[in-house]
């Protein structure tokens, strides 16, 4: 009996290794390999020789072979104390200096600079090795070299677009790439429809900004417009020079809103004609909306489903569709309806409870809508598929385990017995 409870005891202890190995290949966790700092921008200096270092992160704590390297611009600049470090089992953080030093002259702008570590398996030689299959981490420099006399760029960022409670925020970042330093700087933000129609602008505070130096802008717009798509246009000047920056952004949230539904002329055992008002409260037109009804009975089982034909809403109009039902094998009673509206690579849904009568349809309250994406979608059906994927592997997993357990158990009780 000893030999029997060892072998069950190391069958149960081997199952659950395999469960929470399963278990460790499916969670999504970190990369072996970290290193920090992941980006650095540094200024421009003819000569200037940079000593630093980067942070190797093991974070799987295990013995590893690290290969470095530079690439990118500025990459026969870079020197490293050593190229191949070999860490070991549970050591986490590895320092790696390296030095940089500047040319005598460089064009103008941002160069990009990266510092590679990669990874191998103990050992491994690493000159003779397929790079490609190895994994890497980057830490990327940028180089920002001025220009001369006064030369600025910049970016812009929206805030607060989609709540039509608060006002939009324009928020302008300008780098000063001169050698000269900037006195007076501000921007003027033009906002235009998609007609092309100026609907508004915004003043930014006034700065200043020295060489090599970043500053933000600011301007507050109230909402005066419709929700919908927009154009910002900024002018930025410094001094006796400007440029400019052309974004879109949109105002309020991008849905169409169900305005009524309703069925006329019921009559139970003919087809119900849904009759449904759509809102589009855009500012430009949305083509190809259609709806798809998903009918439930009380019990939450699907009993049909049925699609209206596709149709374009023009711009703060309503649109009409009509979807049809077959209720010759429907009895009276108490039914869900899914109105599920797609536009725009959207769905926005809608579920409401209607009672079936032998002579009309009576819509009784509206449950909870919601708007996804179809990339929401696709990312919500992989999850399933994955966790279902689990499940069956894990089922199989314990059958193996059965089926083994019982063969073993089998023979030793056949030996026993001789």
């Amino acid at each position: 009996m000893r030999e029997q409870d060892r072998r069950r005891k190391a069958n149960i202890i081997l199952l659950v290794m395999m469960l929470l190995g399963l278990v460790a290949v499916s969670a999504p966790g970190a990369e072996a390999i970290g290193v920090g700092p992941s980006r650095k921008i540094i200024s421009f200096a003819a000569g200037q020789e940079i000593s630093d270092e980067l942070m190797a992160i093991n974070n799987d704590r295990k013995a590893v072979r690290l290969g470095i390297y530079a690439q990118g611009e500025f990459s026969d600049s870079v020197t490293f104390e050593r190229t191949l470090y070999d860490i070991g089992e549970g050591q986490v953080l590895t320092a790696i200096p390296y030095r940089l030093k500047m040319p005598a002259s460089a064009k103008p702008g941002e160069h990009k600079l990266e510092l590679v570590v990669r990874e191998f398996p103990p050992g491994t030689d690493i000159e003779g090795s397929t790079v490609t299959a190895a994994i890497a981490v980057i830490s990327e420099i940028i180089i920002k070299v001025p220009y001369p006399g006064k030369y600025a760029e910049g970016k812009m960022f929206v805030s607060n677009a989609e709540n039509m409670d608060k006002d939009t925020q324009f928020t302008i970042m300008v780098y000063n790439y001169g050698s000269e330093d900037i006195d007076q700087l501000s921007a003027t933000v033009d906002i235009y429809s998609p007609t092309g129609d100026k609907v508004g602008s915004a003043e930014t505070n006034r700065r200043s900004a020295k060489s090599k130096e970043e500053i933000r802008l600011a301007a507050m717009w109230p909402k005066e417009v419709k929700m919908g798509s927009y154009i910002a246009k900024v002018t930025v000047k410094y001094d006796d020079k400007e440029f400019f920056i052309e974004q879109p952004f949109d105002i309020g949230r991008f849905t169409i809103e169900l305005s009524d539904v309703k069925v006329d002329n019921f009559r139970l055992g003919d087809v119900a004609k849904f009759d449904v008002s759509l809102m589009n409260n855009w500012n430009k037109q949305i083509d190809g909306v259609f709806i798809e009804f998903i009918i439930d009975d009380n019990n939450g089982n699907e009993m049909n489903r049925f699609k209206t034909a596709a149709i374009d809403i023009p711009a703060g109009e309503l649109g009409k569709l009509e979807g049809y039902w077959y209720t010759a094998d429907v009895m009276p009673g108490i039914y869900q309806v899914k109105m599920q509206v797609n536009y725009a690579k959207k769905i926005t849904q809608k579920i409401m409870t209607i009672e079936v009568d032998t002579n009309k349809i009576t819509f009784l309250g509206e449950g909870t809508g919601m708007a996804i994406s179809q990339a929401e979608q696709k990312e919500i059906s992989t999850q399933g598929l994955l966790i279902m994927l689990i499940i069956v592997v894990v089922i199989l997993l314990i059958m193996m385990n059965v089926v083994w357990f019982y063969f073993l158990t089998k023979r030793f009780k056949e030996k026993s017995e001789k």
